[in-house]
């Protein structure tokens, strides 16, 4: 497990179809490690409480080592060594492209490293994921009530404008602008065309940005108030919305997706990444825009 609360929810959802065909486990050593965004948060958004394995947390631990040593050419033998008594890691392709073999079941410990953000890993279990992805509205803070009571008597359409960490580092040079303004300004012209007097909800950890670049002639109103350990109340409000504009984030994908709405217009960025092209990263029933 690592990231943020969408990494999570794949990670989950891949984690829960695996559990199908092999005693499956999770880890937090990565998590933990890192200390990112707000830690463990599947709790804490759907009260799905998770247990470790001391003995499999171990020797998890002592494979991430080995791996950022990879370079050593003894270090290198080791890991074969593992491979061939059955401990074997299993890479996520960087394009998050679907490979059906993760699917089957492999003898030996089998330690998969990734989020595994595509919806073809899950979407026999689609109903499943979605009982267990439920969020509980007697969690949510006033502000946020009284925002979905807006959204709920709308024609609601969310718009998701992640820039925060996407701005900083190696972190820009893989996610940074991906969703420009020009991506903002075609996917609201598509509401506008299609959806009858829409009023735009936006999401953002930097909404005087959003406020100054994306022009919008409807009603808006801007969220910004579930930070830290409320943060997942923006997905929740956000899946509560008729329609979605999302990021190249896993964070909106999961609120699009959560959507419940038949007739949902779900508009995407080409891409999750800056740096490759991830073509099983967005359902074929959503919306492709082009920056």
């Amino acid at each position: 497990m690592g990231g943020g609360l969408g990494n999570q929810m794949f990670q989950y959802a891949f984690y829960l179809t695996k559990r199908k065909n092999a005693k499956v486990y999770l880890n937090f050593y990565f998590l933990k490690k890192n200390a990112e965004h707000n830690g463990c948060e599947l709790d804490r958004a759907f009260g799905i409480q998770l247990q470790e394995n001391s003995l499999i947390n171990a020797i998890v631990m002592v494979v991430r080592k080995l791996l950022l040593f990879s370079h050593i050419k003894i270090i290198r033998l080791v890991i074969k060594c593992l491979n061939i008594i059955g401990i074997r890691v299993i890479h996520e392709p960087k394009n998050g492209l679907f490979q059906s073999h993760n699917h089957e079941r492999i003898r030996g410990l089998n330690i998969y490293l990734g989020a595994w953000y595509s919806e073809k890993y899950f979407i026999n279990q689609r109903e499943d994921i979605k009982k267990q992805f439920c969020f509980d509205i007697l969690k949510i803070n006033q502000q946020s009530k009284n925002m979905l009571d807006i959204i709920k008597e709308v024609n609601s359409v969310s718009i998701h404008v992640r820039r925060g960490d996407y701005m900083i580092g190696d972190n820009y040079k893989t996610h940074g602008d991906v969703c420009t303004v020009e991506y903002y300004k075609k996917a609201i012209g598509i509401i506008v065309n299609q959806v009858k007097f829409p009023v735009f909800i936006v999401f953002s950890d930097d909404v005087e940005w959003a406020r100054k670049n994306i022009s919008l002639s409807f009603p808006a109103y801007y969220v910004n108030w579930n930070n830290g350990f409320d943060s997942w109340q923006d997905m929740f409000l956000m899946s509560s919305c008729n329609h979605n504009i999302i990021a190249n984030s896993t964070f909106s994908w999961w609120a699009a997706w959560l959507n419940a709405y038949e007739d949902k217009i779900v508009i995407h960025p080409v891409s999750m990444r800056k740096d490759i092209e991830t073509p099983d990263a967005f359902p074929k029933t959503w919306m492709r825009v082009c920056s």
